[in-house]
């Protein structure tokens, strides 16, 4: 028996007449994820695995040395940080929810490894396609949640695509009226764009065809909630609710097809974009303009390599998976990818440079994220603190006179003293007196610039 149907098995048995508030069966629940997943480009043996066996865990604590054994200690870590991340409470209306560093630096922490936050998103994903079987005020705070956390947690970590399907899920829960207002117009107008399409695409293919560019041409719709932000801007034409994509095979005949383009149709300055030459800070290339193809069509080109386009459609977490599964479990790409994570745990912290191949040939350290832990209020605040600091810190994190007049500390409502180390995800609750507590021993057990300072002064000392 493979992985995958002994996977299956054990879910089917552990999640036998288990059914989630909606209805479902939690077996079925499973299955959808494993799918979207592959719908996402996601194949990884390892990931698929731990789709199918995240709800296990819940039910019996059995389960995870079978896990353990059968599929590995790497699985099970995938699982049990998977439900560190599913427990994490940040409040929309929480003063430091906003701050999209602080938040996505918690979570790719206390996931260490992608894999556990890959499988939390795509659950959100199939969470927002099943929700209406709940009442209006729970579908819109699983809604309004998916928009604050989710989609843009998806989005910074690579996987656009997946962000497109929460935010469009998401925004028919919240505003059901512009929805569909959207959806009925796009229907309205493709009948009139089809045929047009159609014209347009015939002839660049025949074009291409005939200056030797290899090339797949491609068009879709724009998803709803992007044009839905668009037209809620005052004066601002929504020029590319249509968007050609196409993917060519070399850089060279990015241009050559971006040029004869140009020499055809009218096209605006002010929306040219060479991502090629100026990548994204994800690493997303591709040459974006939009051109007026008729009075009644205005549509967004695409242009980029078969490369880019696998990159930047799957994300590049997405994209290392995909890749991993298409050589194969025992590829050597798989066994580099292994062994880079275990000499480097914090390879997936650095969000903003992110290069993966060249780093698991390279060998370089990655350590950007290895200095902070974050932690929070109880109110849902995050706080970022460097790493191995204290109970102390944290209460002096938040003012000098809870820092020294700090008492006790709560962490994850278990007490717990004060030279406690903070670790990602903590939720810390500080208990203080009416008198200051602080004494010269606590010199030694902080850790932050602040704590140390505030007890100098404090006792007056240089």
């Amino acid at each position: 028996m493979g992985k995958t149907d002994k996977a299956l098995t054990i879910a089917e048995e552990s999640l036998a007449n288990k059914y989630r508030l909606g209805g479902e069966d939690y077996f079925s629940h499973v299955k959808s994820i494993q799918n979207l997943l592959k719908s996402t480009g996601i194949r990884e043996q390892m990931t698929q695995n731990a789709a199918i066996l995240h709800r296990t865990l819940e039910f019996e604590n059995k389960y995870e040395e079978i896990i353990k054994k059968e599929f590995g200690q790497e699985t099970l870590n995938i699982l049990q940080n998977h439900n560190r991340i599913k427990n994490i409470k940040v409040e929309k209306n929480s003063p430091l929810s906003s701050n999209e560093a602080y938040l996505t630096q918690l979570y790719v922490n206390i996931a260490e490894d992608i894999r556990s936050l890959v499988l939390r998103l795509v659950n959100r994903v199939e969470n927002l396609e099943t929700c209406f079987v709940f009442d209006k005020e729970k579908r819109e705070y699983i809604g309004d949640r998916a928009l604050y956390l989710y989609s843009p947690l998806a989005r910074v970590v690579g996987l656009t695509k997946l962000a497109a399907t929460i935010e469009d899920d998401a925004f028919k829960i919240l505003n059901p009226e512009e929805y569909f207002k959207i959806e009925k117009e796009i229907n309205t107008k493709i009948n009139f764009w089809e045929p047009e399409i159609s014209e347009i695409k015939a002839f660049l293919d025949e074009i291409f065809r005939e200056k030797n560019i290899p090339c797949k041409l491609s068009y879709r719709i724009k998803h709803k909630y992007g044009i839905y932000k668009k037209y809620s801007k005052v004066n601002v034409p929504i020029r590319d609710v249509v968007g050609f994509r196409i993917i060519v095979d070399t850089i060279e005949n990015c241009y050559s097809v971006e040029n004869i383009l140009k020499e055809v149709w009218p096209f605006y300055n002010d929306l040219y974009n060479d991502y090629i030459q100026n990548p994204k800070n994800t690493g997303y290339k591709s040459i974006h303009n939009s051109f007026r193809f008729s009075k009644n069509l205005e549509a967004e080109v695409q242009i980029r390599t078969n490369e880019m386009h696998e990159f930047n459609e799957y994300g590049q977490a997405a994209h290392l998976l995909y890749k991993i599964a298409y050589r194969g479990e025992k590829s050597l790409l798989n066994r580099k990818f292994k062994e880079y994570m275990k000499e480097n745990p914090f390879l997936f912290k650095d969000l903003q440079n992110w290069d993966i191949d060249a780093r698991i040939e390279k060998k370089s350290v990655i350590n950007t994220f290895k200095k902070y832990v974050y932690a929070f209020t109880p109110k849902g605040d995050i706080v970022e603190l460097p790493r191995e600091s204290t109970i102390i810190d944290f209460a002096y994190s938040l003012h000098s006179s809870i820092g020294e007049k700090c008492n006790s500390g709560f962490v994850n409502n278990k007490l717990v003293p004060l030279d406690y180390k903070v670790n990602d995800g903590d939720c810390i609750k500080i208990k203080t007196s009416n008198n200051v507590n602080a004494n010269l021993d606590w010199l030694r057990i902080v850790k932050t610039k602040r704590a140390k300072s505030e007890l100098k002064k404090l006792f007056k000392l240089k």
